[in-house]
């Protein structure tokens, strides 16, 4: 069992310009046997994430907590259905409507492996 960690680089438009307050945190290959380290992301309210499956039928979800010592995770809702990211069946993207502490990857169940991208955007919204 290997703890994968994220990495974070800053996300790119067309022209590969960095686009102010936006990042994507990723965690690579992750199997069965292993668990994604949590990032930390209170004041980060848009997040979406995405699942790029690679060989096999793996299913995956994500989590978030609040706890100070991030012992407990639960699974966080898709902003557009309102239904828990869990045991998702297809590579795909998910907004994310909780607001929490700390957002990770769920160890994908099932043969194969999954690469996740967490796009955050740490920009106020206008309205």
């Amino acid at each position: 069992m290997a703890l994968i960690p994220y990495t974070v680089t800053p996300a790119l438009d067309n022209n590969g310009s960095v686009i102010i307050g936006a990042f994507v945190y990723a965690w690579a290959a992750v199997t069965s046997a292993d668990t994604c380290g949590p990032v930390k992301m209170p004041a980060y309210s848009d997040k979406s994430i995405q699942a790029v499956v690679a060989g096999g039928t793996p299913t995956w979800g994500v989590s978030g907590s609040n706890d100070p010592a991030g012992a407990s995770f639960a699974a966080l809702h898709d902003a557009l259905t309102g239904a828990a990211i869990t045991s998702v069946a297809a590579a795909g993207i998910r907004p994310i409507v909780d607001n929490v502490g700390s957002v990770k990857p769920d160890v994908p169940a099932g043969a194969g492996n999954v690469t996740y991208y967490l796009l955050v955007n740490t920009m106020a919204r206008r309205g």
